[in-house]
């Protein structure tokens, strides 16, 4: 039962009239292109992302590296809060010592982790 309804200008003929049926679904077809289309994308954009493996690689090692680097500075920015800084001792390498709250001394590596230290990883800071 499809129902059709007229565009009607005036002073137009009946015959420039167009009609068009409500419940037809045969106007909201989509064109047979866009598939195509839609797969040229696909292929060209997975085609892009493997094309240039090194450069992803570098991306991804400069990712982890702003990452280990923002770890690190949250977690040190933490301890320095919330835990006590050894005052005249450093780490192994010149690094800043955390005691925390069950006094066991620490340190924060490169990539964010508390290294928690031996008494013998720990001496005095040298004077410039």
């Amino acid at each position: 039962m499809n129902k059709q309804y007229g565009i009607i200008v005036e002073n137009t003929p009946i015959e420039e009239t167009h009609f068009f049926n409500i419940n037809s679904t045969h106007n909201m077809k989509a064109p047979k292109h866009i598939a195509a289309y839609l797969f040229a994308v696909i292929t060209a954009a997975a085609l892009s992302f493997t094309s240039h493996p090194a450069e992803a690689q570098g991306i991804k090692k400069t990712a982890e590296k702003v990452g280990n680097k923002t770890a690190s500075i949250a977690v040190k920015g933490t301890s320095a809060v919330t835990d006590k800084i050894y005052k005249g001792k450093e780490g192994p390498n010149g690094e800043t010592v955390y005691i925390d709250k069950k006094d066991r001394k620490f340190i924060v590596d490169d990539k964010g982790k508390k290294v928690y230290l031996k008494k013998s990883q720990i001496h005095n800071k040298k004077k410039d």
